[in-house]
């Protein structure tokens, strides 16, 4: 969702200074109640009205170098779990990081962990 813009807040504020009430201004203008507060409340905090700024690309936890020792790894224990990767990862990497983040690194580089024995189907069928 994109932020208010400067404009809206710029009319806000100077009705909030002239003894409007927020509920007030919050119909003017078409905005919640809620928003005109925290507009206030930011205003008087950090003496700024713009719009924080929206959040940044998430960085992994593998570097280029940590991909490759990992591949090499996984070429010797090709049947290696998620688990022992991670205590791979912690012990030898130095790296301190979920599994999740593990899952993510193995499909960065290529590799499918899907550990599933095969099971002949069942011949019974439904009738």
């Amino acid at each position: 969702m994109k932020a208010y813009s400067m404009d809206l807040r710029l009319r806000a504020l100077p009705m909030c200074d002239a003894g409007r009430t927020t509920r007030e201004v919050a119909r003017t203008i078409d905005v919640s109640e809620s928003w005109i507060r925290l507009i206030k409340q930011r205003r008087r905090e950090d003496q700024m009205v713009g719009p924080r700024p929206s959040g940044g690309r998430r960085h992994g936890h593998f570097k280029p170098e940590h991909l490759q020792q990992l591949e090499r790894w996984l070429k010797k224990h090709p049947d290696a779990t998620l688990e022992s990767l991670l205590g791979h990862v912690e012990q030898d990497l130095g790296l301190s990081c979920s599994l999740m983040a593990v899952c993510r690194a193995v499909k960065k580089i290529g590799w499918s962990l899907k550990k599933r024995p095969f099971v002949r189907a069942n011949k019974i069928v439904r009738t």
